[in-house]
């Protein structure tokens, strides 16, 4: 209904006269039911437009309606639905509002005689939890450039949102889906799906009226190929066109479908299209598990997951479950996921173990794979050494009583924590010490002592070796003595540097002394003496005449 600014200050004062003498002064509550007036009113929402969608305007809009919420901070603007972001006119209030028993009655008047255009005028205003509302209706302007309209049937409750992400190179006044997760795609099921819209057209004939689609695959929401127009068939009942979907409309084929939804008015107008996302598929997805069938225990195990669901931009969630050989279930931890289809397992655990495999597609259908594989146990290996050396299996190692020596058993080795047992001759056991000392045997003897090393798996082995501790007289005559090996080798010494002393200092002649005799210290004057008679014996013979 449009009211006149006189009839409009005749309401005014009517109103003002009732609150002045009929309703008390109490709080208002804002979680209170106003009347249906409009299309706009329920527990949600609580706003609504006196006014029906779709009206025809000429030279002066005026609006009015009842409010839960104060609107104290309304705004209004007016826009033409092909430029819906450039508002024709705005404004940062309403031309009136009147509190009332339950909420307030507002008025806007607005002077569009200019235009000519499909529009929609917008009245937003902040709720309790600090949240725009905004609430749209649609108007028809003047006579010209007007067009069938074709919106969601609850777009009342959601215009923000849609508004916000309306697609801005087309003019299509649309929902855009969000392409940065394929899983999070705003998908619809395709079978057995019931679409319904609000159709307004500019004269209110909804006769001869008929909904089609561009249809195309778009699996990450953008069409992969042109697509085909189809006429659906479509029920108008009221403003309400309806449709029920099924995969004749896109041959069954199984994807992700995009239908662009627009209506076409008994003068061949056509809407806005608005687009939805539809999924077609009825099978369930393919899963293979590749990894080894076994490993050792603290070895690496990799495994793949191959996962298919028939179509372009499909997707499988997977979930994965691990059977250890104790009958215990439990999922990989985060160390062990390095993705959804990756895998990194290490167990120290022997035993045969059963890793299943889930996959869920996006509409639901689900299938399992599982496979088995063990975990083979390493046998620990056990070794003795002795201050450094490493005996052998029944080695006879000989040692002093009360010496400063020791038996290890540190060197012994696996993939996992071992324990150690020391049995010593057939009487005595030691556990869980890493070596042995003359303080285990006490006194001199021969003992035999076996090393057994143990795993977490029960899994054993071992080595001995014996033992034979001396005093120290015995182990001298077990051998030879140091000491007289130390004299002998310095005899030898002296005795060889000396012989090479005179060696190397002997000269080349000798001359023996002359004896004379009347003074045995006096030589005798010079003779010639053949030279081949120069011996000291024939000399001494001449002299003795």
């Amino acid at each position: 209904m449009i009211r006149t600014s006189k009839h409009a200050l005749q309401t005014q004062c009517c109103l003002m006269f009732v609150l002045l003498f009929c309703v008390p002064i109490a709080p208002l509550s804002s979680a209170g039911h106003g009347h249906n007036h409009g299309t706009n009113s329920d527990a949600n929402f609580p706003f609504s437009f006196d006014q029906e969608q779709g009206i025809n305007i000429l030279g002066m809009l005026e609006l009015s309606g009842e409010s839960q919420f104060q609107l104290r901070d309304a705004t209004w603007s007016l826009s033409d639905i092909t430029r819906i972001n450039e508002p024709l006119l705005q404004g940062d209030y309403l031309s009136a509002v009147f509190p009332m028993s339950e909420g307030y009655f507002w008025e806007l008047s607005v002077n569009v005689s200019d235009y000519e255009c499909t529009c929609v005028i917008e009245i937003s205003f902040p709720g309790p939890n600090e949240a725009l509302h905004v609430h749209p209706l649609f108007v028809y302007i003047g006579s010209n450039n007007h067009q069938p309209i074709l919106l969601p049937t609850d777009f009342e409750h959601n215009f923000g949102h849609m508004r916000n992400g309306s697609s801005q190179d087309n003019g299509q006044a649309g929902v855009m889906i969000q392409e940065d997760d394929q899983w999070d795609l705003q998908l619809n099921p395709l079978i057995g799906r019931l679409v319904e819209f609000n159709f307004i057209t500019p004269n209110g004939d909804l006769n001869g009226s008929m909904l089609k689609a561009d249809v195309c695959q778009a699996p990450y929401g953008v069409c992969l190929d042109e697509g085909i127009t189809i006429t659906l068939n479509s029920e108008l009942q009221e403003n309400i066109l309806s449709v029920q979907l099924n995969s004749s409309l896109v041959n069954d084929e199984e994807g992700i479908w995009k239908f662009s939804f627009f209506a076409q008015d008994s003068l061949l107008r056509t809407s806005f299209q608005q687009d939805m996302l539809f999924i077609y598929d009825t099978t369930s997805p393919s899963l293979v598990i590749n990894m080894d069938s076994s490993a050792g225990e603290h070895e690496q195990l990799s495994v793949f997951s191959e996962v298919m669901d028939g179509y372009t931009g499909s997707f499988v969630q997977e979930t994965w479950k691990i059977t250890l050989p104790n009958g215990s279930v439990r999922a990989p931890l985060s160390s062990e996921l390095i993705d959804a289809s990756h895998l990194v397992l290490n167990f120290s655990q022997s035993g045969q173990y059963t890793l299943e495999l889930k996959g869920r597609d996006k509409v639901g259908n689900m299938n399992s794979t599982s496979v088995q594989f063990n975990i083979i146990n390493q046998n620990p290996v056990a070794v003795i050494s002795i201050d450094g050396l490493t005996t052998k299996n029944d080695q006879t190692v000989q040692m002093n009583v009360g010496g400063n020596w020791s038996i290890l058993a540190t060197d012994s080795y696996d993939n996992e924590a071992i324990d150690y047992l020391w049995i010593i001759g057939s009487s005595t056991s030691i556990r869980g010490v890493e070596s042995l000392t003359f303080d285990d045997f006490k006194s001199a003897g021969t003992y035999s002592v076996e090393l057994i090393v143990f795993d977490d798996d029960g899994s054993t082995n071992s080595t001995s070796i014996q033992l034979e501790i001396q005093v120290n007289d015995e182990v001298g005559s077990s051998g030879p003595n140091i000491g007289v090996v130390t004299f002998v080798g310095l005899v030898l010494f002296v005795a060889i540097s000396s012989i090479s002393y005179l060696i190397f200092n002997k000269k080349d002649t000798v001359s023996l002394p002359k004896w004379s005799a009347t003074n045995p210290m006096v030589s005798p004057p010079s003779e010639s003496v053949d030279e081949d008679l120069n011996d000291a014996t024939i000399e001494e013979a001449s002299a003795l005449g």
